[in-house]
């Protein structure tokens, strides 16, 4: 294939050098020859990841190997992150939470599920097999528990060794009595066996040291107290909500506006589901059992996919078909700020995104993507979707909406997962747990890790819907509701299969400036790196150029009587000659002006501007104005 023309070019490398600032690459990055940074992994991998190229140059090891990262040896893939370092600098041991079950910071149940450190003997059971609290050790008040979970006797306190890792074991008010300046305390002090023990008021925590009392920041809990944004006081915490939301209670956000729809499908039928009324309206009768779903409030426009490939566009209760050939579909998506559309195909192992006409399909990312669903949040640019790695590795994956600046939020492998959905003004991420029986959710920073147990007693639930402190999901024969926070208020909505759901409100497609606004985008991407803010797309076979506007590669080469072009178009390559001349040597092209510059045997040069079809000779230096270069001598 050609190389494109250098104004598609350059749109290119706009795109690939946002990771390669300054030209330094992260640890764990390889840098191309042209400043670009790829993963280190994607380096001699078969498939090309710069765009010159140079990842696939010089490589020693077969793709099935691996390559230290000094370059001395190939290893199996088979011994990569098996916990021995065949590589002398111990790089086949690294990066291996794209191999394990669990990401780096989580601890692994002995069921394989991955919770984060910190939930290790908390009291609870976060695993679901109770793996996480076992040796943990029954702590009473006068007992210590480490940060790490263990429990310490009362004869382990104060004898001198520091048992746990933050020493608050061996406090500062070992062997002191209260009536002597409190003992230390800054507040309340007691005496024991072993010294003064110090203790907080409300709202306050004991330091590490064992005297001082600080404050208790109560927003940095896993889930709570707040449904939207939360904002730590001394001794305390406010609450604030988002616009369209009023604070009721000091920490629930009620929703203002229209009463909560559910956008669904029933028997060859698309319609709303009133949650308060449980009724259910008809907005479209459809011809084939749809596989995916998704609206566009503002346009009034609702999108779904069949089987077959088919994306259909349903406007004012008429069906079109805008996209056909799609295979694979799983899930839609939409930008509802630029209403351009998003889905997941599990044949072709990528995110693609499109036109909402019809017109125009692009990649957005498909390398190492295996994706399931997908939910975006546009007045972020990001993405999410859960996605099948190697080994089954199993993550909940962030982007940006043009596929940059990857990372893996949390590992699901052992959950098995599905149901993604988005919160948005809470900015929470919620999925199904089939082996936990569980609601599983964490911020869409990846924080925030939390468990709702004890919702799915009965049937297994089919997909999951949350808005304004609600969850609604549906089994093979019914639509239940329930408070997030009381799993015991489950209630009967609506009867029925339903094989797609989500929530149809206003405040779920929260309005806003898109970055793609004025882009001039035929496809454009909302993204988190690039300085103008969007990334330009186009369909495959095609490259952007400068005005936005998409054009095939296109290949220049000369002959020596001629200067010609080959343009690949989707029906084949097409050569072109724009003009003749004699004893062509060399030339370059300036396609931005429409410029040709050559020079001819006798060493003239001469220009040609394309659009005025004549050429004039430029000026330059004759031959007896040079003098030869003498090796060593200037």
């Amino acid at each position: 294939m050609g190389l494109p023309h250098r104004s598609a070019l350059a749109a290119v490398f706009s795109v690939i050098l946002i990771t390669g600032l300054a030209g330094r690459c992260g640890n764990n990055h390889w840098q191309c020859d042209d400043g670009a940074c790829i993963l280190r992994s994607w380096r001699c991998d078969g498939a090309g990841d710069c765009l010159d190229g140079s990842d696939e140059m010089d490589c020693s090891c077969p793709p099935e190997e691996f390559e230290c990262f000094d370059g001395t040896l190939c290893v199996r893939g088979s011994v990569v992150c098996d916990g021995q370092a065949q590589c002398p600098d111990g790089s086949d041991e690294l990066n291996c939470s794209r191999f394990v079950g669990c990401l780096s910071g989580d601890w692994t149940c002995k069921n394989r599920i991955c919770i984060p450190v910190s939930l290790q003997c908390n009291g609870f059971d976060d695993c679901g097999d109770n793996s996480d609290e076992e040796g943990c050790g029954h702590c009473g008040d006068l007992n210590v528990r480490c940060p790490n979970g263990t429990c310490l006797s009362l004869r382990e306190r104060c004898d001198g060794v520091a048992q746990c890792p933050d020493g608050r074991d061996e406090p500062v008010t070992c062997g002191k009595l209260c009536r002597e300046k409190n003992g230390g305390c800054s507040h309340t002090c007691t005496d024991q066996l072993w010294g003064a023990a110090c203790s907080c008021p409300s709202g306050m925590k004991l330091s590490a040291k064992g005297a001082k009392c600080e404050d208790i920041d109560e927003c940095a809990q896993p889930y709570g107290p707040c449904m939207h944004t939360c904002i730590n006081t001394k001794g305390s915490f406010q609450c604030a909500c988002h616009p369209g939301f009023q604070l009721q209670g000091g920490n629930v956000c009620q929703a203002q506006g229209n009463g909560t729809k559910l956008l669904s499908t029933k028997k060859r039928l698309i319609g709303l589901i009133a949650v308060k009324d449980r009724t259910f309206k008809t907005l479209s009768v459809i011809n084939s059992n749809p596989v995916a779903l998704t609206f566009d409030l503002a346009r009034n426009l609702v999108f779904w996919a069949d089987g077959n490939g088919n994306i259909y566009k349903t406007e004012d209760q008429k069906n079109k078909v805008i996209y056909s050939g799609q295979t694979g579909i799983r899930f839609l998506a939409v930008d509802w700020l630029s209403g351009q559309l998003y889905w997941t195909s599990s044949e072709l192992k990528g995110i693609y995104t499109g036109a909402s006409d019809g017109s125009a399909v692009g990649l957005v990312m498909s390398k190492d993507t295996d994706p399931a669903d997908l939910v975006l949040l546009p007045t972020e640019s990001t993405m999410f979707w859960i996605n099948k790695g190697p080994k089954i590795l199993m993550t909940i994956e962030k982007a940006g909406m043009d596929g940059f600046l990857r990372t893996s939020l949390v590992a699901v492998t052992a959950q098995s997962p599905r149901g993604l959905t988005l919160d948005v003004a809470a900015r929470r991420l919620y999925w199904l747990s089939d082996f936990k029986k569980s609601v599983e959710t964490v911020k869409v920073d990846g924080t925030g890790r939390y468990t709702f147990r004890e919702f799915f007693k009965g049937r297994t639930a089919q997909n999951l819907a949350v808005f304004n402190g609600w969850f609604y999901w549906a089994d093979d024969r019914r639509l239940w509701q329930a408070p997030e926070n009381q799993p015991s208020q489950k209630s009967f909505v609506l009867k029925g299969e339903l094989t797609a759901m989500m929530v149809y409100h206003e405040l779920q497609q929260p309005r806003g400036l898109s970055p793609c606004r004025k882009s001039g985008c035929l496809l454009c991407m909302p993204s988190l790196t690039s300085p103008t803010g969007f990334t330009c797309s186009c369909s495959e076979g095609k490259l952007p150029v400068q005005d936005g506007s998409c054009e095939c590669f296109k290949l220049a080469y000369a002959s020596p009587t001629s200067i010609n072009t080959l343009e690949f178009t989707t029906d084949g390559p097409v050569k072109f000659t724009m003009f003749s001349d004699e004893d062509i040597q060399t030339f370059d092209m300036d396609w931005k002006r429409g410029l040709v510059i050559w020079a001819n045997l006798t060493g003239h040069v001469k220009a040609r501007l394309l659009r005025e079809g004549r050429s004039e000779y430029i000026p330059t230096l004759t031959p007896e104005h040079f003098k030869p270069v003498v090796p060593g001598k200037w």
